[in-house]
């Protein structure tokens, strides 16, 4: 793969289809040397204006012009739209094997999900605890600019059934995170649980699990859950979730 390939490949995984279009016609105006102001600064983030800083570095060693380099990017970004359109699925399961039926391993499909992972990493589930290759992967993306965000159920004193505040404990552990708590006091869910227990990365994959964040459930109890890559179930699973936050079911905390 050559420079421009590999930096084009790059930078449409950071941001939306309709965002890189703007960008790609920002690029073709500016013709024979694309990285100006006016370009760079219609991204936002440190890590995407890196990206695209390293794709006009690219462009311009290879001696493509802005035009060039805005078809390139259509067309990379259409292409990355029309594979996220098309879903996929696969079982992952904890427990013994069947020699039936290849399954991949629950805790396997989750430290595969958070290396891939670009931007935003949502994990919601009952309980966490004692998963150091986790934590460990967590970090890493923390440190290659990825945002955290986790949901777990809360312990007693803060509404919740739990006797021992795992939020809190998980927290020292993994400070680079955004925690949330379930806010359901006064409603009618009052009473009710965080019981899900799902992932989602960069709004292209999610995993709907049976498995809590610990020990018995990535390594000896029986769990089934599915892996869905692209098509509208992740997308719908964050706008689901962000549709709680902005309700008041769910704190940033």
């Amino acid at each position: 793969m050559t420079k421009l390939e590999d930096a084009t490949a790059v930078f449409v995984e950071l941001l939306p289809p309709a965002k890189l279009r703007v960008i790609a016609d920002a690029i073709a105006k500016a013709a024979v040397d694309p990285k100006t102001h006016a370009v760079m600064s219609l991204v936002e983030t440190a890590k995407a204006k890196s990206a695209l800083g390293r794709f006009l570095d690219a462009l311009k060693t290879s001696g493509l012009d802005g035009n060039a380099g805005s078809l390139l990017l259509k067309c990379a970004s259409h292409v990355r739209s029309s594979t996220e359109n098309e879903q996929k699925l696969e079982l992952a399961m904890t427990g013994p094997d069947s020699n039936a039926v290849a399954t991949r391993r629950t805790e396997q499909v989750l430290l595969d999900m958070i290396h891939e992972a670009k931007n935003e990493i949502v994990l919601v589930a009952f309980v966490a605890q004692d998963r150091p290759k986790l934590i460990s992967a967590l970090k890493e993306a923390a440190a290659k600019g990825t945002e955290i965000k986790i949901l777990l159920e809360a312990a007693k004193e803060h509404g919740g059934t739990l006797d021992e505040d795992q939020t809190a404990i998980l927290k020292r552990e993994l400070p680079e995170a955004r925690f949330h708590r379930w806010n359901v006091e006064g409603t009618k869910f009052q009473g009710g649980k965080v019981h899900a227990k799902v992932a989602v990365v960069d709004g292209r994959v999610a995993f709907v699990t049976s498995a809590n964040l610990t020990g018995h459930a990535m390594e000896l109890n029986l769990e089934a859950g599915v892996l869905v890559r692209g098509g509208d179930i992740p997308r719908d699973l964050l706008r689901h979730l962000g549709g709680l936050l902005d309700a008041g079911f769910i704190d940033q905390i």
